[in-house]
């Protein structure tokens, strides 16, 4: 993952210096790392010379796609960390069926307003409600 994120922080600033400046690193630790990916990817994601660095065709592509990745894993966290928190689920209340009916009927609107006021103060929307 770091390597990655080198690699997006170069394609950023075009400069192995800057990045590493960014990312708190050295500059060679940077290059040793991307030419590495480079090397397992079989592909050139970068054209280097005395005057800098720019991104080679299969650069942009390869970043745009990186990026994307990264949002998925980041959502994919967020989500997770939700789920953890009960900040994200469902809530399923069911009545036993030899519940006398009239129990069950004031049961469920002596609870329908908790309910209610539990869904709709819930960070995402509220799925929905059968009675």
């Amino acid at each position: 993952m770091t390597t990655v994120v080198q690699t997006l922080a170069v394609a950023e600033d075009l400069s192995f210096h800057r990045a590493a400046l960014a990312l708190g690193t050295s500059r060679s630790s940077v290059s040793s790392r991307i030419k590495a990916l480079e090397n397992d990817l079989g592909i050139s994601l970068f054209d280097r010379n005395t005057r800098g660095v720019r991104l080679t065709e299969a650069g942009p592509r390869f970043v745009d796609q990186v990026h994307d990745a990264i949002g998925i894993l980041d959502r994919a966290i967020k989500a997770a960390g939700m789920q953890a928190r009960g900040e994200e689920g469902e809530l399923r209340i069911g009545v036993h069926a030899l519940t006398a009916a009239a129990s069950a009927t004031a049961c469920w609107h002596g609870s329908v307003g908790s309910i209610r006021a539990f869904a709709f103060t819930s960070p995402k929307e509220p799925r929905g409600m059968r009675n």
